[in-house]
């Protein structure tokens, strides 16, 4: 089963260190926080993700300030009602060069890029700059064709405006995108939204600028694409930089879900020694989230595994955490021989039965069990399950 995979991976709190550098070498690393389903809100995964830096004692890097742009949107609605339309343009184009610098982070910030471009093309046509708006409007629109301004806050001459050189011009225009990227498996955010990974074709995109954002790891890459309307399918190629080789290999080795092999295998090419990593992975339940989280030793050993559940409030979160905080210090997991924990797989209860406990022994399975700290409830449409395949 192939599953979007988005890593959001934790700063240390020295300048000098690297993303996911353990503050002290005898200390397992925290690798990430890893969304494994594009319909995780984004914003509750922000709140897990703020949370594991303050009892981290790590400090944010893929924070967006959406309060202050939230507040220089306001601020240039106020300076267009008292008839500063010039002052609002000035505001509106501050807080658009804010929103496209590649120190920001491009996934929510693209929802507030629209409205500042709406708000800059109706702050532009009152004036009589038309070419100026007609481009803003038609960015608009490359990002967001199926938004176009509300009749009930724009004016009839916006709106028709945005439609006779916007709109009508561009809907009909589509282009494909391939995607390729070096390493592949790379998390793909295309104007805000998250798409899949690399490789990846997109079969009907809007000709213009597009921001483009790729994860794999600690490294991002973020640039602005511009797709011509003379060309029906377009190839892209980019490449990550910046990555720690090792880091992309184990993340790759999770990507792939088969199992403890690929993981295991990625762990002992670390030809420098390690003390172990532990990592953490959300995915969706019926009543909300699990957390899960994964520790191994610098033998590349299992030690141990939990799956938490975050009720769909998130207001178990601070209970969560501290469990969370306090993973690396649990004890070591006892295996079978010739099984293996399948880290986030799917439910066997939705998905294929074929597999499920052949071969293990009851005893051996409630064992397994209770150590893995398996809290999944019949609810939870994903967990930490015993594979009997082993390892091969």
């Amino acid at each position: 089963m192939t599953i979007p995979l988005l890593a959001v991976l934790l700063a240390a709190p020295e300048a000098q260190l690297e993303i996911g550098q353990p503050q002290q070498a005898a200390a397992p690393p925290f690798v990430g926080i890893t969304a494994l389903d594009a319909g995780i809100d984004p914003r509750a995964q922000r709140r897990i993700t703020e949370g594991m830096y303050r009892l981290l004692g790590l400090r944010p890097r893929d924070i967006s300030d959406l309060g202050a742009w939230t507040a220089s949107l306001r601020k240039s609605e106020e300076h267009f009602r008292r008839g500063n339309t010039a002052q609002a343009v000035e505001v509106l184009g501050q807080l658009r060069e804010t929103l496209v610098s590649q120190e920001t982070v491009w996934k929510e910030s693209v929802d507030l890029l629209s409205d500042t471009l709406l708000l800059q093309g109706r702050a532009l046509l009152h004036l009589g700059k038309k070419e100026a708006a007609k481009e803003v409007f038609r960015w608009h629109f490359c990002l967001r064709p199926h938004e176009p301004p509300d009749p009930a806050r724009y004016r009839p001459q916006v709106v028709g405006f945005y439609e006779e050189h916007a709109m009508v011009p561009l809907a009909q225009q589509r282009v494909a995108l391939e995607l390729i990227s070096v390493p592949a498996g790379l998390s793909v955010w295309l104007d805000g939204r998250r798409l899949g990974a690399t490789p990846l074709t997109i079969p009907a995109l809007i000709p213009g600028r597009h921001l483009l954002r790729l994860e794999g790891g600690v490294a991002i890459h973020q640039e602005i694409i511009e797709l011509s309307p003379s060309t029906p399918r377009q190839r892209h190629r980019a490449q990550l930089a910046g990555q720690n080789p090792w880091h992309e290999k184990l993340l790759s080795a999770w990507r792939q879900q088969q199992g403890l092999f690929p993981v295991t295998e990625a762990l002992k090419s670390q030809t420098e020694g390690t003390s172990g990593v532990w990592m953490a992975g959300l995915a969706p339940g019926t009543n909300g989230m699990l957390l899960h989280l994964a520790r191994f030793d610098g033998a590349a050993n299992l030690i141990d595994a939990a799956s938490l559940p975050l009720h769909g409030d998130l207001s178990n979160l601070e209970t969560v955490l501290q469990t969370a905080a306090a993973f690396p210090n649990r004890g070591p997991m006892p295996r079978e021989p010739g099984t293996e924990a399948l880290i986030f797989g799917q439910d066997p209860r939705t998905g294929p039965r074929s597999w499920l406990l052949v071969g293990v022994t009851a005893t051996a399975v409630a064992a397994l069990a209770v150590s893995v700290g398996l809290l999944a409830t019949d609810q939870d449409t994903s967990g930490i399950y015993i594979d009997p395949r082993g390892l091969q």
